[in-house]
């Protein structure tokens, strides 16, 4: 009797989670533009939303798996779990370029920075 109610209120708050979680990627979108040192902070912000993804996923699965009510609702998780993975794709692309570009340079690669930075 209770088992329907219980669930909208954990489906409530795992939305309630990836928009607080979209406003943290947000907010480190922001810290990354304006501090471009921290290539292990990108790192670690990647591998936070690999797990978050993996977490939405696990989610998506189990609504799936138990109610087929919820398989809307899954497929929702599923897309943000795909969001945050492209997100923490980002963050791993922005730390291996800035670990690329922060090396000391022979004599051709600072073209290649130089271009790199312009565009």
């Amino acid at each position: 009797m209770f088992a329907p109610a219980l669930r909208s209120k954990q489906q409530l708050q795992i939305v309630k989670v990836a928009q607080l979680l979209s406003k943290l990627a947000q907010l480190f979108g922001i810290r990354a533009a304006m501090r471009s040192k921290h290539t292990p902070l990108f790192s670690k912000v990647a591998q936070l939303f690999n797990n978050l993804a993996q977490l939405f996923n696990d989610l998506a699965q189990l609504f799936n798996k138990h109610t087929p009510l919820f398989s809307v609702r899954a497929a929702m998780q599923s897309k943000v779990a795909q969001l945050f993975s492209k997100v923490a794709q980002l963050f791993s692309i922005r730390a291996a370029l800035h670990q690329l570009l922060s090396r000391p340079f022979d004599r051709c690669l600072p073209i290649v920075r130089a271009e790199l930075v312009c565009a």
